[in-house]
């Protein structure tokens, strides 16, 4: 990462002027004390984890990404979480909603478990099969089944994206992909 003050790129020169005009997205990407700060003198604060992001432009090499796991994860019905690596071995994540509730049984109706491989059932018209069929090219034999064909259908085919720079619960930031699209070579 970057430290502050550090030479700046033109992509970045660019933004910290956008920035510097346009005061609802400052101020959404400030942090309290620079908001306090910029409050108190009444000058533009531009905020400094901008140029802890990589920026995607034009300018920017392409991310290179390539799929390693699933794992699942609690939220309001439950969530996928596709991991993805980069020739750095930087971890960047896509997040879709499933169901991961038990379908059959006398277990219906409840969650299954959580964690790596874990299985879950994409909604029907939800945006986890239209990015695989998308992706993938095909429709698999069951949906209820698509944990099992995760690896072997994506790990040999390259992926580029848009990212941005999040915050988990427990303050750990990571990158979490908006959309993830085969590379075309």
């Amino acid at each position: 990462m970057r430290e502050t003050g550090a030479f700046k790129t033109r992509a970045e020169e660019q933004l910290s002027e956008e920035l510097a005009s346009d005061g609802d997205r400052r101020a959404r990407l400030q942090s309290c004390d620079e908001w306090i700060t910029e409050y108190e003198t009444g000058k533009p604060v531009i905020p400094t984890n901008v140029f802890n992001r990589r920026l995607n432009t034009d300018a920017s090499p392409k991310l290179v990404l390539r799929y390693d796991h699933h794992r699942t994860a609690k939220s309001y019905k439950g969530a996928v979480v596709l991991s993805f690596f980069d020739s750095n071995e930087y971890e960047y994540v896509k997040f879709f909603n499933v169901d991961l509730d038990h379908q059959r049984g006398p277990k219906k109706g409840t969650q299954r478990k959580i964690g790596v491989g874990g299985q879950f059932l994409p909604p029907r018209r939800g945006e986890f099969r239209k990015w695989y069929v998308r992706v993938v090219g095909s429709v698999p034999k069951r949906w209820a089944t698509v944990h099992k064909e995760l690896k072997a259908r994506l790990k040999a085919t390259s992926y580029t994206g848009v990212f941005e720079t999040a915050t988990d619960s427990a303050g750990r930031q990571f990158f979490r992909l908006k959309n993830v699209e085969v590379l075309e070579e």
